[in-house]
């Protein structure tokens, strides 16, 4: 076991194993698997692959979590939903609502490989005290630019869009350079 983790109502409780779930049981082969239990006896079953755990965050009103994996060096987030029986891609998700923001004014750049998901790392940060929204950290290389862009934003898990962005200064060479001016001793 690595993790458990019970919903802040006591509700539902997630408990976080690295072995690969088979049956009622697991196998030899090595992942990330998870067992959500609810209060009543029911439970959901996952297994995730050959990763890293990293973290799980619930909700304030305990009806989902995220769940954070290493996957080779880059993190996935899943948004699993206890009370709607669902498990989503949150990287997906975040790449739509990032797609349709202000910062593609950079130029997103796109990962190779077939499955199209933008080139932005993710962490997720906190829940809003409602848990309708979540404070998300991103960071990527602008392709139009050339320049790191890192900052927050807060996500709408129901409306999948982003609000609130706040891009944080990244160190970058002045067009000019700022010269104080000769002090009334210095003049000639």
């Amino acid at each position: 076991m690595l993790d458990r983790c019970p919903s802040p109502d006591g509700a539902y409780e997630a408990t976080i194993y690295r072995k690969e779930l088979a049956g009622r049981g697991f196998s030899w082969g090595d992942a990330v698997s998870v067992i959500d239990r609810a209060a009543g006896g029911l439970e959901w079953r996952a297994v995730y692959g050959d990763c890293a755990y990293q973290g799980l965050w619930w909700s304030p009103d305990s009806g989902k979590y995220v769940l954070a994996l290493d996957y080779d060096g880059v993190t996935r987030l899943s948004l699993v939903n206890l009370r709607q029986s669902s498990s989503s891609n949150l990287n997906a998700h975040l790449d739509m609502a990032v797609g349709n923001c202000e910062l593609t004014g950079h130029g997103i750049p796109w990962k190779d490989g077939g499955w199209r998901m933008l080139d932005v790392e993710y962490q997720f940060i906190q829940w809003s005290p409602d848990g309708d929204t979540m404070l998300v950290r991103y960071a990527f290389t602008g392709e139009k630019d050339g320049e790191e862009h890192t900052g927050f934003f807060w996500f709408d898990c129901e409306k999948i869009s982003v609000s609130g962005l706040f891009e944080l200064d990244a160190e970058r060479e002045p067009g000019f350079v700022l010269t104080p001016e000769p002090s009334a001793g210095d003049k000639p």
